[in-house]
């Protein structure tokens, strides 16, 4: 899932934007719709839920892929920035 230029990165720091950057959207799109088509129907209410869910997921699979260890990640947060609950 993640392009091979990535791998330069790896035990290396760098932006959560140049990470996003180079990972391979089209491939996260296609295993997101992949795991659960019928998220991606159309009622809205149910489906957005779902759909959501599923790139979340993809998204993580593929940072793991490449190479970044998405539990141990650490958000620095810009100071008087309000958060979102859950977050």
């Amino acid at each position: 899932m993640a392009r091979d230029f990535i791998s330069p990165i790896k035990g290396k720091r760098c932006s959560l934007s140049e990470v996003l950057y180079r990972l391979d959207w089209i491939e996260i799109l296609r295993e997101a719709i992949e795991m659960r088509r019928s998220s991606w129907g159309d009622r809205p209410v149910v489906e957005w839920r779902n759909a959501s869910d599923e790139v979340c997921f993809a998204l993580l699979r593929a940072l793991e892929k490449a190479g970044v260890d998405v539990y141990a990640t650490i958000i620095v947060w810009k100071k008087g920035t309000k958060k979102k609950s859950g977050v």
